[in-house]
Formats: C-alpha cells, sequence, structure tokens
C-alpha cells in the first residue's frame, strides 16, 4: 500500500520505495522506475497537495480579516445606534447610518461569495491535475513494463473502446499477464472509477448534474461530496481523498506487477 498523506507542508511522508526494489533487473529499468515513482509521481503529488495547503491557507486568512473588519464595523455601527435621539436630525442620522451598514454586509456577502468561488476554482482545478497525474503516470509505468517483459502488442490492438487509467490497466491484464481481478473488486479501484466519472462531468459537462443521472448522483453522494440543487462543490477534504486514493491505487497496480517480473526471474 501506498502512504497516507498528512497534507500540510511540515508533516508530508513520501513513499516507502522498498517494495520497488527490481535489483535483479537491468539498471536502465530500475532507475527509470524509481525516477517514475519519486520524481514523476509522488514529487508532484506532494506538491499538489502543498499547493492546496497553501492556497487554503490564503483563503482562511482573508476569511478571517473579513469577519474581523464585520464584527468591527457592527460594533461601532451599534455604539452609534445607542448615542442617537429621538430628534429629526438624529433620524435621519439613523437612517444613513442603515443604509450604510446594509451597503456594507452587502459587499460583505459578496466578499464571501468571491472566497467561496476560489475555493471552488482551485478545488476543481486540483481534481483535474492530480487525475491527469495519474493517468500519465500509469501510462509510463506501462509502456516501461511493457518493454521490460519484451510485449510488441500495442494498446490499439488491446484495448480498443478502452480510455484512460481502465485502458492501461487492461493492457496489463491483457498483454503483460498481470492478475488485477481482485484489484478490481477493490475500494481503491471503485473510487477511482468514482473519481473518473466526477472528473469528465467538470471536463466535459459542467458543475451541474443533470437529474436523471443517477450514477454520477451515488457517485458523488458515496465520495462525500456536496452537491446542492444539482451543483457539485468539491472540498479540501475531498482532495486530500483523492490524493491518498490515487495513490493507494497505482501502488496495488504496480505492486502486482511486480509479482509477474519475480516469476519471469524465476524461470530464467
Amino acid at each position: 500500500m501506498g502512504p497516507k498523506y498528512y497534507l500540510t507542508v511540515e508533516k508530508s511522508m513520501l513513499f516507502d520505495y522498498s517494495f520497488l526494489s527490481f535489483e535483479e533487473l537491468n539498471s536502465d529499468f530500475n532507475r527509470s522506475i524509481r525516477t517514475l515513482f519519486r520524481r514523476d509521481f509522488h514529487e508532484r503529488l506532494l506538491a499538489y497537495a502543498r499547493v492546496k495547503f497553501h492556497i487554503n491557507s490564503i483563503l482562511d486568512e482573508m476569511e478571517k480579516e473579513i469577519e474581523r473588519v464585520r464584527e468591527e464595523r457592527a460594533s461601532n455601527y451599534f455604539k452609534v445606534l445607542d448615542s442617537l435621539t429621538d430628534s429629526d436630525e438624529d433620524l435621519e442620522m439613523r437612517e444613513f447610518l442603515n443604509y450604510q451598514q446594509s451597503s456594507f454586509m452587502s459587499e460583505v456577502r459578496n466578499r464571501y461569495d468571491a472566497l467561496d468561488l476560489e475555493r471552488e476554482v482551485t478545488n476543481k482545478g486540483l481534481l483535474i491535475s492530480i487525475y491527469s497525474l495519474l493517468e500519465d503516470s500509469l501510462l509510463k509505468f506501462t509502456d516501461l513494463f511493457k518493454e521490460q517483459r519484451g510485449i510488441t502488442l500495442t494498446f490499439a490492438e488491446v484495448c480498443k473502446r478502452d480510455r484512460g487509467v481502465f485502458k492501461y490497466i487492461k493492457f496489463l491484464e491483457v498483454a503483460c499477464d498481470v492478475d488485477l481481478q481482485e484489484f478490481k473488486n477493490s475500494k481503491p479501484y471503485q473510487e477511482v472509477c468514482r473519481w473518473n466519472r466526477v472528473r469528465n462531468q467538470f471536463v466535459h459537462v459542467g458543475d451541474v448534474v443533470k437529474e436523471e443521472n443517477r450514477e454520477l448522483l451515488t457517485d458523488v453522494e458515496k465520495l462525500n461530496i456536496l452537491i446542492s440543487d444539482l451543483n457539485i462543490y468539491l472540498s479540501s477534504e475531498n482532495i486530500d481523498q483523492l490524493l491518498n486514493v490515487i495513490d493507494e491505487f497505482l501502488s496495488i497496480i504496480v505492486a502486482e506487477s511486480s509479482k509477474v517480473i519475480a516469476t519471469d526471474l524465476k524461470r530464467e
């Protein structure tokens, strides 16, 4: 299994690469595998975690500042109101102060809405980028594995209709003899299937789910993603979940593939 990301700059943990030891194989393959997972996958995965942490920290500080100004303004507003009398002049002042406070609160609501939008944009961008990293990493691993085993079949020959990560999984199963049947019944696999559909929704359709799309609505519920009036709202916690599950997903595939390499070595 892969690591659990604690998703702060201070506590980010890198992967234990012990099971990726292909010391018996040629050094080029061994070096390529370690480069793929250390630099191309895990360092980027941790970079996404840090980006999320930094952006959320900034937005949280902005929200605290808005709240501080709101409380200070409200305190001053009520102090002035309490000092007013029922004179005509003070009644006019009261009306003016009410107008000012109403305008100010409208601006506060707009600022909160803007922060919410920035969080939504950040989380959607992270989802798309992180999922693309998974696809790219699995493609690179499959290419390396295919070359190491001397497989001459092409993706087009084996995977006529499959797309993305599912194409590479099928190729590993059919062309490279990797047993992934049990893995395809696992929780990480099912979660990535759900994330794939959520990601496709954002990329190809948008935030709003059609009411008749029951499969996607079920996916959203299972992934604990907020949905309101059929609009999808990703949270920081959702991104934490995605980071961990794709790491576990890819780790299991590599572990199962390494068993095939071990069998090849015994036959030689």
